[in-house]
């Protein structure tokens, strides 16, 4: 064996979803719709890792649930399962602000319960193709 390789920043990005991703190690992630404010240093950044197995197989468990019987409470318990789970795999932030005060949002337990249901939904996205989710799983977990 010869010496031990590390990927570029770059490299590794590009590589999401399609090589392992360890669960102990965390990536900063910014959904893109943040992108439209051009002071990069105000654009929030979450602090994720990736899906634990147990977390995967949760995921579609919860999934199989989505029926076309299934009755509305059902369907939002269900994705509120799947919510919690995404809420789990977010281990803090920076940057993030609330727009009536202008001031700084701190990470805790509390204030990751609040985050809105769009944000949740981006980083579940981005947390799924972290945890290489290949494209068929991923279609039945939609």
């Amino acid at each position: 064996m010869g010496e031990k390789r590390i990927l570029d920043e770059k490299t590794r990005k590009q590589l999401f979803g399609y090589v392992p991703f360890s669960t102990e190690v965390k990536v900063n992630y910014t959904p893109e719709e943040f992108d439209v404010i051009a002071d990069v240093t105000l654009r929030p950044v979450f602090e994720v890792r990736s899906l634990t197995q147990a977390e995967q197989s949760q995921l579609k468990t919860n999934y199989r649930g989505y029926t076309s019987d299934a009755k509305p409470e059902e369907i939002d318990t269900i994705v509120e399962k799947n919510m919690a789970i995404a809420r789990n795999c977010i281990s803090g932030w920076s940057n993030y602000f609330d727009a009536g005060t202008g001031e700084e949002i701190e990470y805790n337990e509390e204030h990751k319960k609040q985050l809105p249901g769009w944000i949740i939904v981006k980083i579940a996205e981005f947390i799924k193709k972290i945890s290489s989710i290949s494209v068929p799983e991923n279609l039945s977990l939609k």
